[in-house]
């Protein structure tokens, strides 16, 4: 019997990724937070916590990595999807084995470091 994975484990996990980008960036850690959510998660900064939708993890491990890159990436301070937050989110991203393609602020492909296609964003 497979094991079923809760909450509370993938929060956990999620919180070790954003612990270590924010640590490395001498940030505090923002508390991490999987939820049902029906649209995205997001960086609160008020509260400095990080909520990932439990969606992700239909789309794949890379997918919730980068998620929650991403959302780290937020509580670094850096609010907006220009060259800066790219720059740091593909740093990011390389650190844990894999490259981003974007389509303006969000990834539309991600590729490991030696050129495999590990997720590419569905067409609606």
């Amino acid at each position: 019997m497979r094991k079923l994975v809760t909450d509370i484990e993938k929060s956990a996990e999620q919180q070790k990724i954003v612990d270590q980008i924010c640590k490395a960036e001498n940030k505090p850690s923002a508390k991490v937070s999987v939820k049902n959510l029906r649209r995205r998660g997001r960086y609160h900064g008020r509260t400095h916590t990080i909520s990932i939708p439990l969606w992700t993890w239909g789309y794949g491990p890379e997918y919730v990595l980068w998620y929650t890159i991403h959302e780290a990436i937020h509580a670094l301070g850096i609010m907006d999807h220009r060259t800066d937050f790219k720059r740091k989110e593909t740093f990011w991203m390389k650190k844990f084995g894999m490259v981003p393609t974007y389509a303006k602020a969000y990834v539309k492909k991600i590729h490991s470091l030696n050129g495999e296609c590990l997720y590419t964003r569905p067409k609606y």
